[in-house]
């Protein structure tokens, strides 16, 4: 029991405490395309939870042969855009072969899900706290989650702010990246950082 509660723990921290949109800023310029249709979203966060995961177990694979190699910092960008690039093939392979509405619109936002920084900087994350396996697929489903809370929050808040009295100069883009700011401090808070004075 302690396995799966260990399990849940991991992916509640890495949506909450190591969200990778609030504590990191990662893959902002895509959520703001997207959330704005629900139903796309729904499916551009579900996609993304499947690449976080399915790369972070491809990441740790790719580097456990390099653990020992001492100048490994100089070839982690070069692995992680070639892991990401056969992660994209692979899928668009698969889904050029399936049939209906949905494959279509996964084939269209693939490009969008697999080369997001959201992604890459829960890859880079993971190459550079050196996780074990298990550790990793927690991780990218938890990053993946995040990123789709993160969504809703900033779909919520777009949705109010529509409705509240906002002055000319802060409507659309400035209030929302605001909005996203507090948000991002209230979830650095989470986390127990001190702050710089």
């Amino acid at each position: 029991m302690t396995y799966i509660g260990q399990f849940f723990m991991g992916i509640i921290t890495a949506m909450l405490v190591e969200n990778v949109l609030f504590t990191r800023a990662l893959g902002v310029s895509p959520l703001l395309l997207v959330v704005n249709k629900s139903k796309n979203f729904f499916l551009f966060g579900g996609i993304i939870t499947v690449i976080t995961t399915v790369s972070s177990v491809l990441t740790w694979a790719a580097f456990q042969p390099l653990k020992r190699f001492g100048y490994r910092y100089l070839f982690e960008p070069l692995i992680l855009v070639l892991l990401l690039g056969a992660l994209y093939f692979a899928a668009y392979y698969f889904l050029s072969r399936a049939k209906g509405e949905r494959a279509v619109l996964i084939k269209n936002a693939l490009p969008y899900s697999v080369f997001n920084c959201a992604v890459v900087g829960s890859m880079l994350l993971l190459v550079h706290n050196r996780m074990s396996l298990l550790s990793s697929v927690v991780f990218g489903i938890g990053s993946g989650l995040g990123f789709l809370l993160a969504g809703f929050f900033v779909n919520e808040g777009q949705r109010r702010m529509q409705q509240a009295d906002v002055p000319a100069a802060f409507r659309g883009l400035p209030i929302t990246l605001l909005y996203i700011g507090i948000l991002s401090l209230a979830f650095y808070g989470l986390t127990g950082r001190i702050l710089a004075v």
